[in-house]
């Protein structure tokens, strides 16, 4: 992960996440701070269109794009592939990515389960199908 710096020219900044992992709880956090620092925070945690607060809705064309630039710039590979299926709504990318790379404990224990069963699993014979 590297954060470029911002400069007075203009320059964004932003963390950059390659979809490893084990970086994404990093990530998110500075990601979701320099986006309170820069006033668009709420657009990444809740859909803006639905909102009640009248300031919210009124800046939601301009929040939703400036999160939207931030997720585009900060990701490469595996994840920018996946926001994309967001249609450019900021709120949508990111849930799709809480929910691929945030570890919760619903995905701990399920990833144990299976691992469990993995492991207790054995080909009874050569002849046939392992997918029987």
């Amino acid at each position: 992960m590297s954060t470029d710096g911002e400069k007075n020219n203009g320059t964004v900044r932003y963390v950059r996440f390659s979809g490893k992992g084990s970086d994404f709880n990093e990530w998110k956090v500075k990601t979701m701070s320099l986006a309170r620092r820069k006033g668009f925070a709420t657009y990444l945690k809740e859909d803006g269109l639905l909102s009640d607060d009248k300031k919210i809705l009124e800046g939601y064309e301009n929040g939703n794009a400036d999160a939207w630039d931030q997720l585009v710039l900060s990701l490469t590979g595996s994840p920018f592939n996946l926001i994309q299926e967001a249609n450019e709504v900021a709120h949508l990318a990111w849930k799709i990515l809480l929910n691929k790379y945030e570890v919760s404990d619903e995905k701990q224990e399920s990833l144990k389960d299976v691992t469990e069963e993995w492991n207790g699993s054995s080909l009874r014979s050569t002849k046939i199908d392992p997918d029987d």
